[in-house]
């Protein structure tokens, strides 16, 4: 089994996010988590895979400081080789870990194998010691491939689809739980599943919830509901099908006919978007539910308590004092993934 040849305290890791596109519109929450970690005080950098097509983008990206690196794939043989001449220029030791990971390599897509060299290289060179990767697909094997070429550690967060779809090798997922200095997972429903699936590893699989800032979210106690007042429902995500929101609708429905008095707003857009709307116009909710539509954190308020013209300024629910990020400096001791504790 390929390990990394020197298990470095917390505080001597140099950490970078390897994920598959970056940055990504609907992938909040990794923006989240890189801001938490460098509020902490730590150093990061980010590889990404794959270019960004999004043509819209959240504010909270402009304050990340990691460098963004966008690891190039070879398109020509030529190219290819030169990515094997760097990585043997640059890694001690390169040539001895790619002859016994070859075999598993050969079973690879091609150019994904070299942008896992590319990746080991540009670790090397700019000292990086851990590669934490989100999603255990593409990003988490990449970081995998690409820890063991350079001899260093690397850790997965896993989320949904890296997990469940149809499409997922259990087996090959298991070499990457197997491989990694640690896993996390985002619900106590995935933690039981990897560790079931995978006894031999649980004590290194772990529950770290997605974050929120929660000084931008602050909570007040809820109005309770009257004949006056409706419940107010509000939903936030992509419009694909395992977000439920087909089931919302149906719940908003049943709410009706109980004689429940309810509003909802749902945020977000999608391939389902015009199927969503369909529904809530079949169902004879369009008085009901409010489709809002794509939305950054700051633009609007998904609130059903307030009006849909409102905004950061107007908005009594979101008005806050602006936030000063704390100076950079390093941490006697930084987990190797997110700030949250873990379980």
């Amino acid at each position: 089994m390929l390990q990394a040849e020197t298990v470095r305290p917390a505080s001597e890791r140099r950490t970078a996010y390897v994920v598959k596109v970056y940055p990504r519109f609907s992938e909040t929450f990794i923006v989240t988590e890189i801001l938490a970690r460098e509020d902490a005080g730590e150093d990061l950098e980010i590889f990404a895979l794959r270019p960004t097509t999004d043509t819209r983008f959240h504010p909270e990206i402009a304050r990340v400081q990691a460098p963004v690196h966008f690891v190039s794939k070879p398109y020509k043989l030529a190219d290819a080789w030169q990515v094997y001449a760097r990585a043997t220029a640059a890694i001690p030791g390169f040539a001895e870990r790619y002859a016994a990971l070859l075999p598993e390599l050969a079973g690879y897509d091609a150019a994904d194998a070299h942008q896992a060299i590319e990746l080991a290289c540009s670790a090397a060179k700019r000292g990086i010691t851990h590669l934490h990767a989100h999603f255990g697909s593409l990003a988490g094997r990449t970081a995998e491939i690409a820890a063991a070429l350079a001899g260093i550690e690397y850790s997965v967060t896993t989320h949904a689809k890296d997990l469940f779809h149809d499409s997922v090798d259990a087996a090959r997922l298991g070499l990457t739980v197997a491989r990694a200095h640690h896993i996390v997972t985002i619900s106590e429903y995935n933690l039981e599943h990897l560790r079931r699936s995978y006894p031999e590893s649980a004590d290194r699989i772990h529950l770290v919830y997605n974050g929120l800032e929660l000084d931008r979210f602050p909570y007040t106690d809820p109005e309770p509901v009257s004949a006056e007042r409706p419940l107010r429902i509000a939903a936030v995500g992509r419009m694909v099908e395992k977000k439920g929101f087909f089931d919302l609708v149906e719940a908003v429905g049943r709410l009706v006919a109980d004689g429940v008095a309810v509003e909802a707003r749902i945020a977000g857009d999608g391939e389902l978007f015009d199927a969503v709307r369909a529904a809530v116009d079949a169902a004879g909710l369009t008085d009901t539910i409010t489709l809002l539509g794509a939305r950054t954190p700051s633009s609007s308020c998904c609130s059903p308590a307030c009006s849909p013209s409102c905004s950061p300024a107007s908005c009594p629910r979101r008005r806050r004092t602006p936030r000063t990020p704390p100076p950079r400096r390093w941490p006697a001791r930084s987990p190797p993934t997110g700030v949250h504790r873990r379980r």
